[in-house]
């Protein structure tokens, strides 16, 4: 059978699962995309609950011709990721040798007369909570990846993606328009005022959400748009006819879903979201011209719609983008100054880092009179990630995701069937990737969640149909 499972041998907890994975991906952006303590705590709870509901489906996963396809790339890349989960918690031990703690400790201890527990990190408390994340980002994962092995679950999950993008963007683009003072939810909106960020502070974190769900949005609209019957004959149109009437709704509703986002996108205002996000929907469409299956007309003309409804947006909406393009000197030097900082502080520690979570402390250490805005995060996740683990853990961290990627790539060729998801899931990366030299969209937990959801349904259908049983 093409499935990995077939619906009639499903557990009964199959729904239960499947449903608890899309509640816990329209509950991630509520809370400022879960950027607050208490939220991301929550999303960890939600993360384990559905390890738990998966657990039924483990024994019919292990059987998967297609799992035991992906065992080359899941044994290394999640050895490669235990290694770094390790060397987080070590960083926050006390009982490491002392020439390795930062030196921070000693001279703190001096000036309160006693000794205090040192570690690596100088902050052992947010590295904990950084920790705390990762597993949670590394349990949802292996969640959504045993669920997607079904094309089925894989075709939910990608459609609640969309169907909660729309939802944000629609609730963005009337918070910021309909009451005299936007809100963020019951908060009166207190940064980005004159841009649509929806349930996310920062705009660019906003943009780069609404990235991903305009992808997910666009792979919904070409299987939706794939099934038109065509041909020249009077029966072909017809059917065309008889086809429209009876899928008139999904038509309309993939069509006013796709304009949603563009419009919410583009009023975020955000210049690398607006550029990642074009170079990633220039990878989707490549990506489905090497697929051998995608190719033809419904793909062409779907692609060419949404980079011409793109180009037509930006022209009509795109004057929040073209004012900050005006003010990019001025943050392109800001930002050169705290990236000088970043590098300083790695050079003094580029194989033990500073501990996760930890850039605002080692911001303070190292900053100068270059610099006069205040940096929370590097603005760079990849230089943040070596500030944070050290260049041995960061490398480890980054190899995992990319023999990932590097799978999914292969599905894009190798995949005869539904080769769309593996396409789906190299443009996001490529997207949040791009971005993340640039900000620190992946810090937001909303936005990793919703990245991690099409990365695995993208591996979990990477495989080639004709080797599943």
């Amino acid at each position: 059978m093409n499935n990995l499972a077939s619906s009639s041998s499903r557990p009964p907890k199959d729904g239960m699962a499947t449903a608890w994975t899309l509640l816990l991906l329209a509950v991630a952006p509520l809370p400022f995309g879960s950027a607050r303590p208490l939220a991301a705590s929550i999303l960890a709870c939600m993360a384990a609950v559905l390890l738990l509901l998966v657990i039924p489906l483990t024994r019919e996963t292990l059987r998967s011709t297609g799992l035991r396809q992906l065992r080359g790339t899941l044994i290394p890349a999640t050895v490669l990721f235990a290694l770094v989960l390790g060397w987080g918690l070590l960083q926050t031990c006390p009982w490491l040798p002392t020439t390795w703690n930062h030196p921070l400790w000693a001279e703190a201890g001096m000036a309160l007369g006693r000794d205090l527990p040192a570690s690596i990190s100088i902050d052992p408390a947010l590295g904990l909570m950084s920790v705390m994340r990762l597993l949670t980002y590394a349990a949802y994962f292996t969640a959504v990846l045993v669920l997607a092995l079904d094309r089925d679950r894989a075709k939910q999950l990608v459609k609640g993606v969309a169907i909660i993008s729309v939802g944000l963007a629609v609730y963005g683009l009337a918070a910021q328009h309909i009451p005299e003072q936007p809100m963020i939810l019951w908060f009166e909106k207190w940064a980005y005022q004159k841009f649509v960020t929806a349930t996310f502070v920062n705009h660019n974190s906003y943009a780069t959400f609404a990235g991903l769900g305009l992808l997910a949005m666009i792979a919904v609209a070409i299987k939706t748009f794939g099934r038109i019957p065509m041909g020249h004959s009077s029966s072909s149109h017809l059917a065309l006819s008889q086809w429209l009437n009876t899928h008139s709704g999904p038509v309309l509703w993939t069509c006013l879903g796709v304009v949603s986002i563009l419009g919410a996108f583009l009023l975020s205002g955000s210049r690398a979201g607006f550029v990642c996000t074009a170079i990633g929907l220039a990878v989707f469409g490549l990506g489905l011209a090497l697929n051998k299956r995608r190719q033809g007309w419904p793909m062409t003309l779907t692609l060419v719609v949404i980079l011409g409804g793109l180009m037509l947006g930006y022209m009509v909406a795109g004057h929040g983008i073209e004012a900050r393009l005006g003010l990019l000197n001025d943050d392109a030097s800001e930002r050169l100054a705290a990236y000088q900082i970043g590098w300083r502080a790695a050079s003094a520690s580029p194989w033990l880092g500073y501990g996760l979570g930890s850039f605002d402390g080692i911001f303070r250490l190292f900053r100068d009179d270059n610099v006069r805005t205040w940096f929370h995060h590097q603005h760079n996740d990849w230089l943040e990630m070596i500030l944070d683990l050290g260049i041995p853990a960061a490398v480890a961290l980054w190899t995992a995701v990319a023999l990932i990627v590097l799978r999914v790539a292969q599905g894009v060729w190798h995949r005869r069937r539904d080769g769309i998801y593996s396409a789906l899931a190299l443009a996001a990366t490529i997207l949040v990737g791009l971005h993340s030299l640039v900000d620190f969209s992946l810090q937001i937990p909303a936005v990793t969640i919703t990245w991690l959801t099409l990365l695995a349904v993208g591996l979990a259908q990477s495989p080639s149909s004709r080797h599943k049983t």
